[in-house]
């Protein structure tokens, strides 16, 4: 007897992450102006803030920046492969609120989790510095099995 395996068949499922689980800041930057003149400010402009992405599948951390949402800010391009690009379009189709939002996509480097952060962004403030509003993440939560024929041989 011999056992052949066929293509893997992989099982998805769309999953929609609230952003406060994963990211350790949803707002950039955070406000620093001041309600009261000798009050101190909630922040200091000239410190850099890190933007941090924690995987709930592998437990490791990534950093992303400013820069990474801005270039992504109301583009069409997905790092995506053609797969999981159509399942988190079909996706957000569904939910048609959901399709006024800018998106930054990725493959976690470690478990290569495809992950999709929709965010709202634009420039603005009294200096007009680029911030944004990170409003949900969709995860793609895969499960691989493989098919196992069993062919008798004569």
């Amino acid at each position: 007897m011999i056992n052949l395996f066929r293509k893997k068949k992989i099982n998805s499922k769309v999953v929609l992450i609230n952003p406060q689980k994963r990211f350790n800041i949803i707002s950039y930057p955070k406000p620093y102006e001041r309600f009261f003149p000798d009050d101190k400010p909630v922040r200091d402009i000239h410190i850099y803030e890190r933007i941090i992405f924690k995987c709930n599948s592998c437990d490791n951390e990534i950093e992303l920046t400013d820069k990474d949402f801005e270039k992504h800010q109301k583009r069409e391009f997905s790092n995506l492969n053609k797969h999981d690009k159509t399942e988190t379009e079909n996706y957000i189709k569904q939910k048609k609120s959901f399709d006024k939002f800018s998106y930054l996509d990725f493959y976690y480097p470690d478990c290569k989790l495809p992950i999709r952060v929709l965010f709202e962004g634009g420039w603005g403030g009294k200096m007009g510095e680029y911030g944004f509003v990170i409003e949900k993440i969709i995860e793609i939560l895969k499960k691989t099995t493989k098919a196992q024929h069993n062919i008798q041989v004569q």
